[in-house]
């Protein structure tokens, strides 16, 4: 639940001029959380003379029909009426079409007060601007180097809006309405797919949750698409199909950004939306529609106590002196300040996570790069759904119960027991969706086994959402375990405990995943709590996990796409010099149909084709003196990226060993991580599970030359076990994610170039994408 106040003037002589607003949400109303959320709001702020409360029509509908007294007013909210009960409560419900309208109460018709409610989100950007993170002033005589190259005096951050589900939801909403009248302008809500392009995985939240509030009680069934172009950064190689589209832009100081995704989309039916802009000043037109707009004259921490009271975002030529700070991932670089050098250790995993990851790793449960549900996507980390299913129903070792017998002994309901699983859309999703169904039918066997006489059935998630679905209706009654065998941050889970609030608002429900692998606890934490919490009606809300490790934005390091076309341009190459790599013509063929990888060939190869070793005693797997081979890639991925995590939010008495930084502070793995954890296979999965900031040597000239000491050594043994990594180390210096300075980074490619076969033609593709100007222009032979 969101609370505000909002005030406008315009509107003095309607309850809106001075108002509480509590918006619910997709949330079910609920008197005694409405009251307690309002009492808590009122030891911080005077009461209002009006409360206005927003949520789900067909909701608002059903409470105000239950609570409603003969004297007009909601009982059990005497609170908000006040003392005299001469306060105005206000409710106001809005559907599928974006339209908010009061409800109807005696004499009183129904109001559209769309307007309104866009003028409350408008309040809320700016006050958070004014009173929060999201507009970041420079220090005084520096400037911020932004993505489009372009010199400022402030930085919008535009994620710092989405601080709860809630406020996710109230934003949204403000786009509910320009896409469902956008959609019904171009036909596309009678299509069977449109696409919603985001231009960061950031504001991704947004987007689901636009794609719940569309699909919520709308009788089409149209799919909505949503594909992240990844911003300045990823626009030269984005490809869109020229067709109707709806864009939602985080933030924007000038709408160049939105003036390249229609230069890219190139069609009319083409709708582009900014959450924030900046004033332009000059009155010219932007090349988008916006939710909120600030003024170039700021206040509150974004003035910087006044010394930074102007937002200036176009800055040609700065001041002779003046400190540039550039924008690495979520932090900022300032030249002056030094980076930090990080030596990675084991110790930022526990013994419980290391024990974990044996596991793990000695039933090769991992597999990497499967198709994602679009067709076009991949998730870099999955597992193999059977074998995980399998475990959890097999007794252990030690001839303990089946895990999943005793997730479930303890779970006896008299009423009839629903067992929901995810069947999400798309050709790619099949693999998936016939896993989540195994895993509920094997929940169901184990259900009718400890209740003999209970009422035990199935149903999707799509089921679930259609209002034609007979058997989704009648879950009031019911009690409800929900069954996934894999989720990343959970929104699936909470996307079915949405659904589950309209159609089964009480009753017990039980969440079961086998493997979890959200971004950061963070998320987990937010996902326990969304799912896990005991409701007010005393009913028993739990949820079970039997593996889960964070492991960072794994899927943004993994860029496949270019990892394939690289590959192609490798492939060409040592076709015309008439060479042939068997391995790269069986990993391209993986990479263009989106197949999993096998255990040995989740990197690319030593130069003669071999998998990368794992050697006995890796420190991260708790009895690892018995684990060794080439077969084990896709669990030290899993492993690095776990340690990675940990390390970026370690908070450790000695610095040296967190990457956990400031705002203005820059943390790279130090070179001698690589020789520390110096098995082929560990190398390569720390580069690929790395940021690119993390591995960005170029910012200090020490680290650039440590780097390029130890790349020329591993280069000179490329065909021997201790240069084994040398494919992936060029691979990304290739890609331009580890970065060296310039002199550095000749000197290196210079060495690859002599090398022969497929690392000598690689080293001289990264010559030429890198734009490093060496004499000689093709691999020595």
């Amino acid at each position: 639940m969101h609370l505000q106040t909002f005030e406008d003037s315009s509107r003095s002589k309607t309850p809106y001029g001075d108002c509480v607003v509590m918006f619910l949400g997709l949330k079910a109303p609920e008197t005694y959380a409405i009251d307690q959320a309002y009492s808590s709001w009122l030891e911080r702020n005077v009461p209002p003379p009006a409360t206005l409360i927003i949520g789900h029509r067909r909701l608002l509908e059903e409470f105000h029909e239950k609570n409603i007294a003969p004297n007009g007013r909601l009982i059990g909210l005497d609170r908000l009426y006040g003392s005299r009960a001469t306060n105005q409560v206000i409710l106001a419900g809005f559907d599928y079409t974006g339209r908010i309208q009061t409800i109807a109460s005696g004499a009183l018709g129904a109001d559209d007060i769309t307007d309104v409610f866009n003028d409350i989100v408008r309040s809320y950007i700016i006050q958070q601007c004014e009173e929060g993170d999201v507009i970041i002033p420079a220090p005084p005589g520096a400037y911020f180097e932004k993505q489009s190259s372009r010199l400022s005096s402030h930085f919008i951050r535009a994620e710092s809006l989405l601080q709860s589900t809630a406020c996710i939801e109230l934003l949204a909403l403000r786009l509910l309405k320009p896409l469902h009248d956008w959609g019904a302008q171009v036909g596309a809500l009678v299509m069977e797919a449109f696409h919603v392009y985001i231009d960061t995985m950031a504001v991704w939240p947004i987007a689901e949750k636009l794609r719940q509030l569309l699909q919520h009680g709308n009788p089409t069934n149209s799919v909505l698409n949503i594909e992240s172009f990844r911003s300045y950064d990823g626009l030269k190689n984005w490809s869109p199909i020229n067709r109707p589209a709806f864009a939602i832009i985080s933030a924007s100081t000038s709408g160049g950004l939105a003036s390249q995704v229609r230069e890219k989309i190139r069609s009319e039916k083409l709708s582009i939306w900014t959450v924030l802009t900046l004033d332009s000043g000059t009155g010219s037109q932007s090349s988008s529609e916006s939710i909120a707009t600030i003024s170039r004259k700021l206040n509150g921490t974004a003035a910087l106590d006044g010394l930074r009271s102007t937002f200036e975002p176009d800055i040609s030529c700065p001041p002779p002196g003046t400190e540039t700070i550039s924008i690495v991932g979520e932090r900022f670089l300032s030249q002056p300040a030094k980076p930090k050098r990080v030596r990675l250790v084991h110790a930022n995993l526990n013994a419980g996570i290391k024990a974990m990851l044996a596991t793990i790793a000695n039933q090769k449960l991992i597999k990497v790069h499967r198709g994602g549900f679009d067709s076009q996507s991949r998730w870099t980390l999955s597992t193999d759904l059977d074998a995980l299913i399998a475990q959890a129903c097999t007794p252990s070792q030690d001839g303990g119960e089946p895990l999943l017998r005793s997730w479930l002994k303890n779970y006896s309901s008299p009423a009839p027991v629903v067992v929901i699983y995810p069947s999400p859309e798309g050709s790619a999703a099949v693999e998936v969706g016939k896993a989540a169904k195994h895993f509920a039918d094997r929940v169901v066997e184990v259900l009718k086994e400890l209740l003999p006489a209970g009422d035990v059935s199935t149903l999707s998630s799509q089921e679930l959402e259609r209002s034609d679905t007979q058997q989704s209706n009648d879950l009031n009654g019911c009690s409800v375990v929900v069954a996934c065998p894999v989720i990343g941050n959970g929104f699936i889970l909470k996307q079915i405990s949405a659904a589950l609030r309209h159609r089964q608002p009480k009753g017990p429900r039980l969440f079961l995943a086998l493997a979890s692998f959200p971004e950061t606890e963070v998320h987990a934490t937010q996902l326990r709590n969304d799912i896990s919490g005991v409701a007010l009606d005393d009913s028993r809300y739990d949820f079970k996990c039997q593996y889960s490790l964070p492991i960072g934005r794994l899927d943004g390091t993994s860029n496949w796409r270019e990892e394939e076309e690289l590959l192609i341009e490798l492939a060409q190459r040592l076709q015309q010099s008439g060479e042939e790599e068997i391995w790269l013509n069986t990993r391209l063929a993986r990479l263009e149909s989106s197949c999993t990888f096998d255990d040995d060939a989740v990197f690319l190869p030593s130069f003669d084709g071999r998998p990368l070793p794992l050697s006995t005693g890796f420190l991260l797997w708790q009895g690892s003196s018995k684990i060794s081979g080439d077969d084990y890639g896709g669990a030290v991925l899993l492993s690095i990226a776990g340690l990675l995590q940990a390390s970026r939010i370690a908070k450790s008495q000695k610095d040296d060993t967190s990457l956990r930084t400031g705002l203005f502070q820059h943390a790279l793995i130090c070179p001698e991580s690589f020789t520390r954890f110096n098995d082929p296979v560990i190398q390569a999965a720390l580069l690929r599970a790395a940021y690119a900031p993390e591995l960005n040597y170029s910012v200090c000239q020490e680290m650039s030359w440590d780097m390029a000491r130890l790349l020329r050594k591993w280069i000179r043994y490329y065909d021997e076990p201790a240069g084994a990594a040398v494919g992936e180390f060029l691979y990304a210096i290739t890609i331009g994610k580890l970065k060296l300075r310039e002199r550095d980074l000749r000197d290196v490619l210079c060495s690859a170039r002599e090398c022969k076969g497929w690392i000598g033609h690689l080293a001289y593709i990264a010559t030429t994408r890198q734009e490093i100007d060496i004499e000689s222009s093709a691999p020595l032979e």
